[in-house]
Formats: C-alpha cells, sequence, structure tokens
C-alpha cells in the first residue's frame, strides 16, 4: 500500500475543499493561536478492499460560519454543514485514490460540538495522517487513521468462525 499518496491526497484535498468555498487555510501557525474552545468534529467511517478507516475534521465555529453557503431565507445548519465538509472532504481523497484503484466506501458523517473534545489516540497498527492547517487564528484539524484489512473481503477464516448454535465469550 502506497500510504504517501494516501497522505497527498489528504493534504490537497483539504486546501481545495476550502478553497471552494473562500476560505484561505494557512499551513503556518499564527504567533498567537487562539484557543479552540468550542469546537465541532465531523467524522465519517470509510472501508475499502485494502484499509477500514475514519476521517475526523476539528474546526471552530467561525469558519464554519464563513464557509456556510449564504442562501437569503435559510437559517444556517452548522452542525449539517460540519457533516457535509466531512463527506466532501473524503469524497475528494476518495475520488483521488481511485486513480490508483483503491475504491473507497463512505459511511454517513457524525458530527460533535464541545468544549475540551480530545481526539484519542491512534490503533496500534494504524497508519495516521494528521494535517493542521490554520484559519484566521484557529487550528483546522483534519485526521485520517487507516487500518490495513488482515483478510480479503468475504474471506473467513476457519480457526475464528465458530460453528451454528456456538457461542464465544470476551
Amino acid at each position: 500500500m502506497d500510504w504517501n499518496a494516501v497522505r497527498e491526497a489528504l493534504l490537497d484535498s483539504t486546501t481545495a475543499l476550502f478553497e471552494n468555498y473562500g476560505i484561505a487555510l494557512s499551513h503556518v501557525k499564527p504567533s498567537m493561536p487562539s484557543q479552540l474552545g468550542e469546537a465541532t468534529l465531523a467524522v465519517i467511517g470509510f472501508t475499502s478492499a485494502e484499509f477500514n478507516g475514519s476521517l475526523v475534521v476539528s474546526m471552530a465555529t467561525t469558519l464554519l460560519a464563513d464557509s456556510y453557503p449564504k442562501l437569503e431565507g435559510v437559517e444556517p445548519d452548522l452542525y449539517g454543514w460540519a457533516g457535509e465538509l466531512a463527506n466532501q472532504l473524503t469524497g475528494r481523497v476518495k475520488n483521488k485514490l481511485l486513480s490508483r484503484g483503491i475504491v473507497l466506501s463512505l459511511s454517513i458523517p457524525t458530527t460533535i460540538s464541545g468544549r475540551g473534545v480530545h481526539i484519542g489516540a491512534a490503533r496500534r497498527n494504524a497508519q495516521l495522517f494528521e494535517n493542521t492547517v490554520w484559519y484566521r487564528d484557529s487550528p483546522v484539524l483534519v485526521r485520517l487513521e487507516a487500518v490495513p484489512r488482515a483478510i480479503a473481503p468475504g474471506e473467513v477464516r476457519p480457526e475464528t468462525s465458530l460453528e451454528e448454535g456456538e457461542m464465544q465469550l470476551f
């Protein structure tokens, strides 16, 4: 698996997505970055024949509000918008990987909002790609975690399957 291709797809897609909505992200940390305070995280899972994983985007409310398409008479749904941005970002990564023969299937996004929200440690065998960019003085964290598949889709290992009626306790 060419993990550099995944990293490049994530970096290129992040910048291009936000530019599409008139948002210029910077790779240079501001001299006085703000505390993130309340953040909105959008999470979307994916699977492929090569790996499974998730993409997380953490951003401040100002970024969501500034990037939200302005429609007269429509009240902004920033939580829904955060999920849509995660969906579009994962879709862009999917399109870039498709040219390399990697086909991703996406789940639906979930959004979480709060103060002091932390993203847990990556799984031990995961490939982790984190990219922090800046919008004004607020960080935008984009994290893609990919776990290589141990077996091919549909493959069943006899030593781990149970006979009908058997039970396994954990």
